[in-house]
């Protein structure tokens, strides 16, 4: 949809800033989840290497809430499994060790699961991106690994080898510069730790290019996939923001065209809202939502979501400039929808953070109670 910002099409939209009619939040909500997660599709990730070097464990790391061992592994062959979880838009296709004495049969296995995938007429259940997990430690690269890394780059399949079990910051085993010799045509190969190691009594490697590992993958990927990996993803929480912002950003610029009365308003926020909860991979139903919605949009102590009670609200909070003539502008409108949306990114971010190491999500109380301290710290300044 084209933007046009010339003032001439700007009018004003009638407020009945007394309007008490009441409305189901609770449907919009519903429906701004389905079409969320209509829009945003799925993921799938396959994950190769040989027994013991780590994908799990780097697994974790990326993903939300100890993927790899609290998500649910669907049998494919005997040598494949698809790991799940519900409310995540992401699949990680799981291999049996790629071990020398049987690499063919699953390299078989491989070949026949990609070409079916790449058959599916919907773009989200075919295979997006591969990651191959080579240990640092065991300084060789095996036959069975360039094996599997020039089948995916021959099926077109974007595919990261991922170096783990590091021996220390830089790479004293040469392994990274021989994989790059020999796998020219690999989207990148890059050395990752994803937990603290102890390399020597006195010495401890921190985990590092857990980000740079995401940032690559993320551009690998089609467009049409990046919000899932993004919603997905634990390590990057910028990332999560910057695209975050980019919803905010459409929503209120949108709005210029689409808005003809004030009761579209609601709608509107609360397609905000929960697009913006989805891309940072707060699980996503209904009572999440709801829970969060009213903290943004009920006056305090209020219990109704009216239409008089939410565009009070708003205008307490949101719009630093008092209303007392019943009419707003739609850039007026714009301004408040960027104003809420940039606040609930910032308050989505510092929930984060504060369980990143716990590796666990906010809860939606601990959303809350950041929103209602960032809600008196504008009251204060209006």
């Amino acid at each position: 949809m084209s933007i046009n910002q010339n003032s001439s099409n700007i009018s004003d939209i009638d407020i009945d800033i007394n309007n008490e009619e009441e409305f189901d939040f609770s449907f919009i909500t519903e429906n701004a989840i389905e079409k969320f997660r209509r829009d945003l599709g799925k993921v799938n990730i396959l994950v190769a290497g040989r027994t013991g070097v780590g994908k799990s464990t780097l697994i974790n790391a990326v993903f939300h809430e100890n993927f790899a061992i609290t998500g649910v592994g669907k049998p494919i062959t005997q040598e494949i499994k698809e790991f799940s979880k519900e409310g995540y838009p992401i699949s990680i296709i799981d291999t049996k060790g790629l071990e020398v004495e049987d690499y063919k049969n699953i390299l078989n296995d491989l070949e026949n699961y990609i070409n079916n995938r790449k058959n599916c007429r919907n773009k989200h259940d075919q295979l997006h991106v591969a990651w191959i997990c080579i240990s640092e430690a065991d300084g060789r690269f095996e036959l069975a690994e360039k094996k599997l890394i020039e089948l995916l780059i021959k099926k077109d399949i974007p595919t990261v080898v991922i170096l783990t079990k590091l021996l220390g910051k830089s790479d004293r085993t040469g392994l990274q510069q021989v994989i790059m010799n020999e796998c020219p045509k690999a989207c990148g190969i890059i050395r990752v730790q994803s937990v603290p190691i102890n390399i020597i009594d006195t010495y401890t490697l921190q985990p590092f290019n857990l980000e740079k590992l995401v940032e690559l993958t993320n551009n690998v990927l089609d467009l049409g996939m990046r919000n899932a990996f993004i919603a997905s993803q634990i390590v990057d929480l910028n990332l999560k923001k910057e695209k975050a912002i980019t919803i905010v950003n459409i929503y209120s610029c949108n709005t210029i065209n689409e808005i003809k009365t004030s009761k579209e308003l609601p709608n509107i926020c609360i397609g905000m809202i929960t697009d913006v909860t989805g891309v940072f991979g707060l699980k996503l139903n209904k009572d999440n939502i709801n829970v969060i919605i009213k903290s943004l949009f009920i006056e305090d102590g209020g219990k109704k979501f009216s239409f008089k009670n939410f565009f009070l609200n708003i205008f307490s909070f949101f719009f630093h400039k008092k209303n007392d003539k019943n009419k707003i502008s739609t850039e007026e409108v714009k301004q408040i929808i960027k104003n809420i949306g940039e606040m609930y990114v910032d308050v989505l971010k510092e929930s984060f953070e504060e369980r990143k190491d716990e590796h666990q999500q906010p809860r939606p109380d601990d959303i809350v109670k950041l929103i209602e301290k960032e809600k008196k710290i504008k009251k204060t300044l209006n």
